[in-house]
């Protein structure tokens, strides 16, 4: 009776959960078509600000009047210190970055995304909150693009419609480097760009349709502390489905979302890249990682891995295998950065050991991707997987199948958060690989 009732609680968080989405999702669809009809009815010198003034009215409704009126003043001045004036790079770069956090996060935190209590807070909106990682990651973006030269100097309408001109960034959409944005932008898409942005569309639409149906379907598998605490009744191969599961529907809903904003982007002229490589093919980790979030690495490869392994290179220039480590866990401690704010934002812990649980779980859930890295580098290099034996189908599928495995068990640290303690998530790995 005790798991009828888990389940049937499950199904009940899950479909409200659908619900806010589906309000969210439908309201964006609306707004899609008016401004995709405005856009292509406008002379060409007009679609910009076509696009600029329907994301700011649409920011205005769904996040808060206030919110956006004090983003769009922050983006002034975020602009001019960065690219306006006549400063020098130092001083744009440091400029920019000292008000991202000093100002906007600070005053966003406690006027917009969360409600504090005594024994923690609640966010607000999530909305909002999906505002401040993005606006903070896109501004990280120009960030680095102005330090490696590539974003000297951007129009403050270009810089605005790159922030809030397409709305569909408040959501799970992938965010795109300023520079990319507009290099690849057409005024006039082509009926082949359309057809790509539909297509993209609707196979985006096509894997987010299938997260809500795996969801309800195997809610009882859902590894959260319900699941936890019936862990004895569960066989080994029930751990691994549950496992397996919540790794594909994490699949499902990124692609979905994000490949669902570059189809929309390129239906306004925008012919940016996809976002994904077909990641559940890989057959190493390192593989997996190249295809997974490919602006997302690229950028922290761009930042981190190549000028650390550079440097040290340049200091230890006969421990080829140690800088490469070292430069992998370097670029992983990024991500981790990143990755804790999202996750505190989104799924704030109610108490401070759950906070404490946060965040060491997520950075051993980072460590475990660099050493996976650097083991699949290693791997690749000695016993390359086109030559040989190895670039037989059984090897491929034996790959696949084992990294399609290791992401199972690794997404798992996600997990820990409201009612999911650390404790239960090691319980069910240590069932998964049989020393629990």
């Amino acid at each position: 009776m005790s798991m009828f009732s888990a389940e049937s609680w499950t199904r009940q968080a899950i479909e409200r959960s659908l619900r806010i989405e589906l309000d969210y999702l439908g309201a964006f669809v609306l707004w899609v078509a008016a401004a995709f009809v405005l856009y292509h009815l406008c002379p060409d010198r007009h679609r910009k600000t076509v696009l600029l003034v329907s994301g700011i009215v649409f920011l205005a409704v769904f996040l808060d009047p206030r919110a956006t009126l004090f983003m769009l003043a922050f983006s002034l001045v975020f602009h001019y210190a960065t690219m306006g004036g006549g400063h020098g790079r130092g001083v744009r770069l440091w400029g920019g970055a000292a008000l991202l956090i000093v100002v906007f996060v600070p005053v966003c935190l406690e006027g917009w995304i969360f409600d504090y209590y005594v024994n923690g807070m609640k966010v607000k909106s999530v909305v909002a909150a999906w505002a401040l990682v993005v606006f903070s990651t896109k501004s990280v973006y120009v960030l680095h693009e102005i330090r490696i030269g590539r974003a000297e100097r951007v129009s403050l309408e270009d810089y605005l419609i790159y922030m809030w001109g397409l709305p569909v960034g408040l959501g799970r959409s992938a965010i795109v480097p300023c520079s990319h944005f507009w290099e690849r932008y057409r005024a006039r898409p082509t009926a082949q760009l359309m057809t790509k942005g539909v297509t993209t569309i609707a196979i985006a639409l096509l894997h987010l349709l299938a997260v809500p149906i795996i969801g309800l379907e195997m809610a009882a598998y859902r590894p959260d502390g319900n699941f936890a605490l019936r862990l004895e009744e569960q066989s080994w191969l029930a751990v691994w489905l549950a496992l397996n599961l919540f790794h594909l529907q994490i699949y499902l809903a990124k692609y979905g979302y994000e490949q669902f904003g570059i189809g929309i982007a390129r239906l306004f002229g925008f012919d940016i890249k996809d976002n994904f490589a077909n990641p559940l093919a890989s057959n190493t980790y390192a593989a997996y990682w190249r295809r997974w979030n490919i602006y997302f690495r690229d950028m922290l490869v761009s930042m981190v891995y190549f000028p650390t392994l550079l440097a040290l290179s340049r200091a230890m220039p006969k421990s080829k295998w140690l800088n490469l480590s070292l430069a992998c866990i370097a670029t992983f401690a990024a991500n981790y950065v990143f990755l804790l704010f999202a996750h505190l934002l989104f799924a704030p812990p109610t108490s401070q050991s759950a906070r404490y649980d946060v965040m060491w779980t997520l950075a051993i859930f980072d460590l475990c991707q660099a050493l996976l890295v650097v083991f699949s580098l290693v791997v690749e290099s000695r016993f390359p997987l086109r030559r040989g034996r190895f670039a037989s189908w059984p090897a491929a599928l034996l790959g696949i199948a084992i990294t399609f495995h290791l992401r199972s068990a690794l997404v798992l640290f996600f997990r820990v958060h409201g009612g999911f303690s650390a404790e239960d998530l090691f319980s069910i790995l240590g069932v998964a690989f049989f020393i629990g």
